[in-house]
């Protein structure tokens, strides 16, 4: 009876084993595909971020395309402005000067034509 109890025990011992033995590989397989899993969505996470910072960059660089076209528009436009009032200032200039020259000359010949006083 006793030896029929020890075969039962190692029987029972052996099988607790062979339980625990694929217990540990059935564990094991489970963390593979755990971290297999977590790579999977660890690359897919960077393949992501990479395309979102690249569309981000894509949108500052058409931003910054943008303001930089519109600001040279702008700058073209008041160069034109201020080349448009340089002429007229100019030509006002150049008007005043011939306006002034007349007059001297009118005061000249004026000044000319009188006699000369004689002083006693």
């Amino acid at each position: 009876m006793i030896e029929s109890l020890i075969w039962i025990i190692l029987a029972v011992a052996t099988l607790t084993a062979i339980l625990a033995i694929a217990l540990l590989v059935r564990t094991s397989q489970v963390f593979q595909s755990a971290g297999k899993e977590m790579r999977d969505e660890l690359r897919a996470s960077r393949e992501e971020a990479r395309g979102a910072g690249k569309e981000l960059r894509e949108e500052v660089s058409v931003g910054l395309k943008s303001t930089n076209d519109t600001l040279s528009k702008t700058l073209e436009g008041m160069g034109k402005v201020q080349q448009t009032q340089l002429e007229r200032m100019s030509k006002q200039l150049k008007e005043f000067t011939e306006s002034n020259q007349n007059v001297l000359d009118r005061i000249r010949t004026t000044f000319d034509s009188r006699p000369l006083c004689q002083c006693r």
